[in-house]
């Protein structure tokens, strides 16, 4: 019996040892597998190949570039570069956004992110350089768009003072800072008051660029005009206006403003949240007497604001909206001083920029050009092509001795320069 019980308890022994001896054979397989891994986002949970693990994915926020062997990438905000799969329908071209862009993660650790909806399109222009110069040319590159492009942010030249690299990430972000002078077009609000050589001088700006190989793009719209204008703002006429008055420019003898009369607002349109409708007017104000006139007529639902100032004539543009319906850009005027006088040179029409004296206007497809000293008007050229509504602008770029630069943002973009000396145009080579 106790020969029995020995044996027992001999093989109970045996048979436990020799358990744990598998699995602890199992756990240093397990551990081995764990620590030579090369996953970069989570550990092997067990002690199956890497191969059979499922594909794994994040999101992050990035902007697409086309190569030029015609691959895309996806630049994210980290600066690391991926592989970038287009599964829309749409047209991607460089430039274009997503704050949630999916990135798998294959088999082989590779990275590819996904293009799906939605994304944002990108109004920007290319800037080809190799990444060492790319912070100076892109800092020039958004100067020089400021030439003369017909914004509130016009000017006639600038000085780049210095470009520094504040820091690199990974292949693709630079982060930057620049510092200028720049002097300011007559027109311009945004700048502030100038020296007196004309500059507004030791201005910064930091911005972050993003690409791969010789192509440079920013991420989503630019703060640049914004940034800049914070504390240089114009000083204006001392004026005392109530909240439905606004000023819109102010010479040696006249300051002038504008006032809304709002109507009465019906039930049904407060309930459906419409916005209150009003007459606008302009007003003069005698800078020395103090007098005031009311030189237009009231105009339905209509803004007006400051375009330029030449000659004794200020020259106004206008918006305007219907209720429940959207925006359009109203009529150009223009006040006479002298008489006070408000006369209307053209209906509709867009501003395309102001050079010294001269405005270039759009009317339909055709510019127009336009003496501001005595309000003469001269037919140019058409537009290269139509511009294809609000949702593919037309953006001038610059004015740069007598040539305009211009984008159509369409399903693909393209840039042309039209020569106002000639009347011609021609297509331009950009790597959208």
């Amino acid at each position: 019996m106790k020969k029995t019980v020995l044996a027992l308890l001999l093989a109970l022994f045996i048979i436990v040892v020799l358990g744990c001896q598998q699995e602890n054979d199992m756990v240093n397989k397990i551990s081995h597998a764990e620590e030579n891994s090369t996953e970069s986002n989570e550990l092997v949970k067990n002690s199956g190949a890497i191969q059979n693990l499922p594909e794994r994915q994040y999101k992050a926020k990035g902007v697409f570039i086309k190569k030029r062997d015609g691959t895309f990438v996806a630049v994210l905000e980290n600066g690391e570069v991926v592989k970038a799969q287009n599964t829309t329908k749409s047209n991607i071209y460089t430039g274009c956004t997503s704050d949630s862009l999916v990135v798998k993660i294959g088999e082989k650790n590779e990275h590819m992110a996904i293009i799906s909806y939605p994304f944002t399109i990108g109004y920007q222009i290319p800037v080809q350089s190799s990444p060492d110069n790319a912070p100076k040319v892109y800092a020039k590159f958004m100067l020089d768009n400021l030439i003369y492009n017909g914004t509130s942010a016009a000017i006639s030249e600038y000085k780049l003072n210095n470009v520094k690299v504040l820091k690199k990430l990974n292949q693709g972000r630079i982060d930057v800072a620049m510092n200028f002078d720049v002097k300011p077009c007559r027109n311009s609000t945004v700048f502030g008051n100038s020296s007196d050589n004309g500059f507004v001088e030791n201005l910064t700006y930091n911005f972050v660029i993003y690409g791969t190989e010789d192509i440079w793009v920013t991420m989503g719209d630019s703060n640049f005009i914004e940034e800049i204008q914070k504390n240089q703002q114009k000083e204006i006429a001392n004026l005392e206006l109530s909240s439905n008055q606004e000023f819109i420019y102010t010479s040696k003898e006249f300051s002038y403003y504008t006032e809304k009369c709002f109507l009465p607002q019906k039930e049904e349109d407060k309930k459906m949240g419409g916005l209150a409708e009003y007459d606008t007017s302009i007003w003069s104000v005698n800078n020395i007497t103090g007098e005031r006139k009311k030189i237009t007529e009231a105009k339905r639902n209509t803004d007006f604001s400051f375009s330029d100032y030449v000659n004794d004539k200020l020259y106004v543009k206008s918006q305007c909206w219907i209720p429940y319906s959207e925006s359009f850009i109203g009529d150009y005027y223009f006040i006479n001083e002298n008489s006070q006088e408000f006369i209307k040179i053209f209906d509709s029409s867009y501003i395309l920029s102001t050079v010294e004296e001269v405005s270039y206007v759009l009317l339909g497809n055709t510019i127009y050009k336009i003496d501001l000293s005595k309000a003469s008007v001269t037919v140019l050229c058409d537009l290269p092509e139509p511009i294809q509504g609000e949702d593919h602008p037309m953006q001038v770029c610059n004015v740069i001795n007598g040539i305009m630069k211009v984008v159509y943002y369409n399903d693909l973009p393209v840039c042309y320069e039209i020569n106002f000396n000639k009347g011609s145009f021609r297509k331009l080579s950009a790597q959208f």
